[in-house]
């Protein structure tokens, strides 16, 4: 207990005691914790002198009063501080909670202790009270008639008995009735009545301010709440006195209430206005504002005044100025001074005002910072902070009103140049606050105190006793006088002088011979000498009106003939008590004689006791000596049993040492060092002790530091296996976490699959680390207790500090040895299990480890192993590696977030290396995706068995129906698609191994767009690599777009599957917005697949037709049937269109068949305006014909055997021969010109050009145009079939 104690008070003596000065001797001291406190609580006696001293010392005259806690107090007495708090930024310093919590059980929320909009309405209700017209009638009515019938009663009254006056109690009973009648409006009649009720009001209203005050300069504000709570000390009068001033004020508001009920006539005080105003009017708010302007009205007024006729009593000369300023208004008026005189007195005006700015009623302003801020001066004022401007010091600073600025000069108010008062800035003389809630009675206060020191100057003398040394200050909420102002009243010398010159004057007129004789014989002039002569009065004047006059003669006879008088009244006396003074000797002598003879007694009886006491002082003097022999054997015995006691202390401290019990040994050292060491009476044997103990202690501390190093290498050895088995507590939760998962997956897919509902739980192993990790700290704990003991403790703590943190430099020190994805698992767990010792450490060991340092030791950690990842993420190039990486990473942060430490950074940096994982991930796949594509055989899948029709059909989803097939099943697609499937669905897994566990616990978004990444910039350039490529035939070409249409169904699988392992619902993804943009790209791949089909498929057409080839043009014989080639093109078609009836969908087969006979009908109506036919004949026409018949036939047939009419009810395969038919139509007709008719044609021939009609049928001849032609047929017959034909010529040549 007694070590307890040293190292509990020898910080505080050495913090608490020695303050931590800054280099510059300015503003408050300030001690570590405490702050400034111990300064106010030594200067709380002189806080005002002391805070005058500090500020002006200060070069901005701010200083910062520091506190325990983070909010802190400023005082300035800076004018542009106090501008920017009262009206630049007046918002920001309002009163504060702090300001108004403890004023408010004395003035309660009134005008004087609210803020905002409250506060508003009570000002701008006052502020009609305050008006000239008031103050005038004021003026008129109330001081003047209170001064005339109670003040100067109470002076003259004074005056009279000679006896001193406590003025400063005069004034405030004074004040206190005018601002009753002002305010309210009731004759308090304090003044001159000691039983009025007003006056116990007053006692407790003092109380109140006084212990309120002391409220403001408590070092701690829970000390006056305790007090208060508990209802005891200062704070249980508080509450007595609290309860006096509200029954008076209730009492008041009571009866104006009553008064206001009863009477129609409104009344002009301020407090019927407030209960005239309804949000103003309820009793508790109009008594708080009740007291509120008593205190404004009484306390501030009357302790100006105070202080103000005390510096008059002790400068004459201004007193003297004064006087004169009166008597030259007095002259000019000649009666009681009005309004207007009290005007003129500019002096008197400037004499108050300088005792005002050296004595400030309200000597100290406080408020509440709202927001950071920062003064003009360039002092910081924090959020919540208090600040407050010192008035009392801003009349002293030397920075403000000059050297002078401590005498009291009221010239440095009149303004040289016409005499008149010159004020100055309100922020400069903040006596009467400035700004917004600048003193609505500062012209009251003006009237009412030149009023009162007029009125008293005019008629008394006011003398303080004592009037050099100041008055002892009493700061209650004013600033007061201690002890009050004891005065001595006397009548005006003036007034004295003026009565006395005119008695003698007319003595003096009269003739030199005439006497006015009394009844004891005294002329008239003699009287007047003695009256004053026993007044005590200077008769100084007398003297210089007689030598004025001319006339010092009879003075002088006059003064001789009171002194004669004087010695005859001092005979007179001596006779009077003569025989009274023989008396009083007589019996002296008497006394004497018997003084003798009492001497005489006493001489005898001393020489008697004398010659008694020899014997008795001999055998005193033998018993002292044996008390002295005995005294000394006893302390001989003790000290004996003292020096025997520590031998053994000192035996049993070897024995400990030699044991290694150090903790008992130092206990030993210890209880020899604090009971015996000081009272070893042997100085060889205390000498001894006081060598070995310090040679004692530094052997324990070496040997304790060597076994705490050792324990050191120990924990450091053991770290890396307690950070592999918290990692691997770790990983186990995580997996029983990922199996519960899996198993929800599962239990979701065969709930989606009609499989009905499954329950499932997760069996959760509670295990507490603390049990598992299990490592032992009690070397710690003992190596620190023995360092405690020994008193350094701290020398100890920076020891076990440095050596961590040099153990910590060296584990985060990577093996360049050896590469990272071997030795990555022991530099992490040697890392997690370095910082759960230190947790433990901070957890158990009390304040031996700070928090700091462990942050510290932390944010170094933490940026190392930052950048060893950034490093060796950047070298690696297998995703693989990347992702064991990661996932021990994970597993570390993991297990040190729940020790509290912050791993944000580590999870950064594996977020940061996602895209190159992804990169490394996708190249990988890549290359898989390529070789499934590449040694795809392109023929459809043949399934035998029900597992692999699951593993390559259900698995993806990509069954065409519900119902399971018959085995041998043939499936639509090659084997190339669930080899793909299988690939993106690693990849999936793969990127959400990455993502998960890190940074975003929401990455689907994330995992989706690498998703559409693989689909899009891999899977779909491969196929259309393939796609591209000139080799492909039909087949491939046609299985190519059949497996494009099942992995862009399969597009939804992987977005469920995506959704599944994110832990997203899977009915989120299913919506038609949800689905991926890779789906949208590869049907464009499919109908690019889809586009090469037809290209092979017309092409090997065109390779069949061959038509300028194939057809003779110009045959005079009449075809019987269509032409050879045109069976193999129907062969070939019908080959395609089954094998695309088994492969391709049900568009795709539409598409396949629509592009081959278009294609058939396109190169007919080709060959017909190819340049390589020049002409050709009807029987060409017919042959063509018939081959357009078997084509037709062909594409009826299969439109309706594949089941394409129920499914396209417009737009059969015929259709698209329609221009072919026509053409061939009208080249048959017999009447070829009727495709000029409209009708006809918009019926018969509607999708003919025709410029191609035109072209066409110039090469339409059906005989020879050679010249033996035509001469042979010259006189022939034209046909009519020609003959239209040529008409059919004739007008498409006019119409084009």
């Amino acid at each position: 207990m007694e070590l307890f104690i040293i190292f509990i008070f020898v910080p505080i003596f050495i913090f608490f005691i020695i303050p931590r000065q800054s280099s510059s001797d300015t503003g408050f001291k300030s001690y570590p914790i405490v702050g400034s406190i111990p300064g106010l609580v030594k200067n709380r006696h002189r806080f005002l002198d002391w805070t005058v001293e500090t500020l002006s010392r200060c070069p901005t005259q701010t200083a910062v009063f520091r506190r325990p806690g983070k909010q802190q107090f400023v005082m300035t007495a800076n004018p542009a501080n106090v501008e920017y708090m009262l009206k630049t930024k007046f918002d920001n310093f309002p009163k504060g909670e702090r300001f108004i919590e403890i004023l408010e059980d004395f003035l309660g929320r009134g005008i004087f202790n609210s803020e905002g909009e409250m506060w508003w309405k009570q000002r701008k209700t006052a502020r009609h009270e305050f008006s000239t017209k008031s103050l005038r009638d004021f003026v008129m009515t109330n001081v003047t008639l209170e001064i005339n019938t109670r003040l100067v009663p109470v002076l003259a009254a004074a005056a009279a008995t000679g006896k001193l006056l406590n003025l400063d109690d005069v004034l405030e009973r004074f004040t206190f009735d005018n601002i009753c009648k002002l305010a309210f409006n009731v004759d308090s009649a304090c003044l001159g009545d000691d039983k009025a009720a007003g006056v116990e009001f007053m006692r407790a209203f003092d109380t109140a301010s006084k212990i309120i005050s002391q409220r403001f300069q408590s070092a701690f504000s829970y000390t006056w709440k305790i007090k208060k709570k508990l209802n005891i000390g200062s704070e249980r009068l508080l509450r007595e006195s609290i309860v006096t001033v509200h029954k008076f004020a209730d009492d008041i508001v009571r009866h104006k209430i009553d008064q206001s009920n009863n009477n129609n006539n409104k009344n002009d005080d301020l407090l019927s206005r407030f209960i005239s105003t309804e949000e103003l009017n309820s009793p508790e708010k109009l008594r708080d504002n009740v007291i509120g302007f008593i205190l404004a009205g009484r306390d501030t007024t009357s302790s100006a005044l105070s202080w103000f006729f005390w510096l008059l009593s002790k400068h004459p000369h201004v007193e003297n100025k004064i006087r004169q300023e009166l008597n030259s208004i007095r002259a000019r008026t000649g009666e009681a001074y009005g309004f207007e005189d009290l005007k003129l007195m500019n002096y008197l005006h400037a004499a108050i005002t300088e005792s005002l700015r050296l004595y400030p009623p309200i000597p100290l302003d406080t408020m509440s910072c709202l927001e950071d801020s920062v003064l003009p001066d360039g002092t910081f004022v924090g959020k919540a902070w208090g600040i407050s401007y010192n008035a009392y010091a801003m009349g002293r600073m030397e920075s403000i009103w000059g050297k002078d600025c401590d005498r009291f000069d009221p010239e440095r108010w009149i303004d040289e140049t016409n005499g008149g008062f010159r004020g100055e800035s309100p922020y400069k003389f903040p006596v009467f606050h400035a700004g917004p809630r600048m003193c609505l009675g500062k012209e009251m206060a003006y009237i009412q105190m030149k009023s009162i020191v007029s009125a008293v100057l005019d008629r008394f003398v006011v003398e303080v006793p004592g009037k050099n040394e100041r008055p002892e200050i009493l700061l209650s909420v004013t600033i007061r006088i201690k002890g009050g102002l004891f005065v001595r009243i006397s009548s005006s010398i003036t007034l004295l002088f003026s009565s006395v010159f005119t008695v003698w004057n007319a003595f003096m007129e009269a003739k030199p011979k005439r006497r006015i004789v009394t009844e004891n014989g005294d002329t008239g002039e003699d009287l007047v000498l003695a009256t004053l002569i026993g007044n005590g009065d200077d008769v100084g004047p007398l003297v210089r009106h007689a030598f004025e006059m001319g006339r010092p003669e009879p003075l002088v006879h006059q003064l001789k003939n009171v002194a004669r008088k004087k010695e005859a009244e001092i005979e007179d006396l001596c006779k009077t008590h003569y025989e009274e003074f023989i008396v009083a000797v007589d019996e002296l002598r008497g006394v004497l004689v018997d003084a003798e003879e009492l001497k005489s007694d006493l001489a005898t009886d001393n020489f008697r006791l004398q010659e008694v006491g020899s014997a008795l002082l001999v055998k005193l003097e033998e018993l002292l000596e044996s008390y002295a022999v005995k005294k000394n054997v006893t302390e001989a015995i003790k000290m004996s049993k003292i020096c025997v006691q520590a031998l053994e202390l000192c035996v049993k401290c070897n024995s400990y040492v030699s044991e290694g019990q150090f903790y008992h040994a130092l206990k030993t050292m210890d209880l020899i060092e604090r009971n015996y060491l000081k009272i070893i009476p042997l100085k060889v044997l205390k000498l001894a002790i006081e060598r070995r103990i310090p040679v004692i202690k530094s052997h324990i501390e070496k040997k304790v530091c060597s076994q705490f190093t050792e324990w050191l290498a120990h924990i450091r050895s053991s770290s890396k296996s307690i950070g592999q088995t918290a990692i691997g507590l770790i990983a186990s939760a995580r997996q029983r976490e990922e199996e519960m998962l899996e198993r929800q997956r599962k239990a979701e897919e065969q709930n989606t699959g009609g499989l009905g509902e499954l329950a499932y739980t997760l069996d959760v192993e509670d295990s507490e680390q603390d049990s598992v990790l299990k490592f032992d700290l009690t070397p710690l704990y003992r190596a620190y207790h023995i360092h405690t003991i020994l008193g350094v403790p701290e020398r100890f703590r920076d020891y076990y500090y440095s050596n961590r943190q040099l153990q910590l430099d060296s584990d985060l020190e990577i093996s360049y040895g050896q590469p990272f994805v071997e030795s990555y698992q022991t530099f992490l767990a040697q890392i997690a299990g370095y910082f759960i010792v230190e947790d433990r450490v901070i957890r158990t060991a009390g304040d031996f480890l700070l928090a700091d340092q462990v942050e510290t030791m932390w944010e170094t950690a933490i940026a190392k192993i930052v950048l060893v990842l950034e490093n060796q993420f950047a070298r690696m190039d297998s995703p693989t590696h990347l992702l064991l990486v990661k996932d021990y990473v994970t597993l570390l942060g993991a297990t040190l977030r729940q020790y509290g430490y912050e791993v944000g950074p580590v999870l950064d940096a594996l977020d940061k290396s996602r895209d190159k994982y992804h990169e490394l991930l996708l190249e990988e796949c890549r290359k898989q995706i390529v070789t499934a594509i590449s040694e795809d055989s392109y023929q459809q899948m043949v399934i035998r068995k029900e597992a692999d029709y699951e593993n390559n059909v259900l698995s993806f989803n990509l069954q065409t129906s519900e119902i399971m097939p018959a085995f041998t099943y043939i499936a639509p697609f090659s084997s190339m698609v669930p080899d793909v499937c299988r690939i993106i669905r690693s990849y999936i897994k793969g990127s959400v191994d990455y993502l998960s566990y890190g940074v975003n616990t929401n990455f689907f978004s994330v995992l989706r767009k690498y998703l559409d990444k693989i689909l899009i910039d891999v899977l779909n350039e491969v196929i259309l690599e393939t796609i591209n490529n000139n080799s492909i035939g039909v087949a491939q070409a046609m299985q190519i777009a059949a497996n494009i249409s099942f992995l862009e169904k399969a597009c939804d699988y992987f977005l469920r599957h995506a959704a599944q392992l994110c832990g997203i619902p899977s009915r989120s993804v299913e919506k038609p917005q949800a689905s991926l943009a890779a789906k949208v790209v590869l049907k464009t791949s499919r109908d690019e697949a889809y586009h090469a089909l037809l290209n092979v498929v017309n092409t090997k057409l065109d390779e069949f037709m061959k038509l300028p080839e194939n057809i003779n043009w110009i045959t005079e014989e009449m075809p019987q049937g269509p032409h050879e080639y045109m069976n193999e093109v129907v062969i070939y078609l019908e080959t395609v269109m089954s094998t695309a009836q088994q492969i391709l969908p049900t568009d795709a087969l539409y598409k396949v068949g629509v592009g081959a006979i278009e294609h058939i009908s396109n190169s007919i109506v080709s060959t017909f305006l190819s340049d390589s036919i020049k002409r050709f004949n009807a029987n060409a026409v017919s042959a063509i014909n018939h081959d357009l018949r078997v084509i037709e036939n062909f594409a009826d047939e299969r439109y309706h055997s594949t089941g394409l009419d129920e499914v396209y009810k417009e737009g059969s395969f015929r259709s698209y021969l329609v221009e072919v038919r026509q053409l061939i139509n009208l080249l048959s007709s017999s009447q070829p010109e009727n495709f000029m008719n409209p009708v006809i044609r918009e019926r018969n021939y509607n999708t003919l050009d025709y410029k191609k009609v035109a072209t066409i049928c110039d090469k339409f001849k059906d005989s020879p145009d050679g010249i033996f032609g035509s001469l042979a047929n010259r006189n022939t017959k034209l046909t009519a079939k020609k003959k239209s034909m040529d008409m059919l010529k004739k007008r498409l040549k006019e119409f084009n």
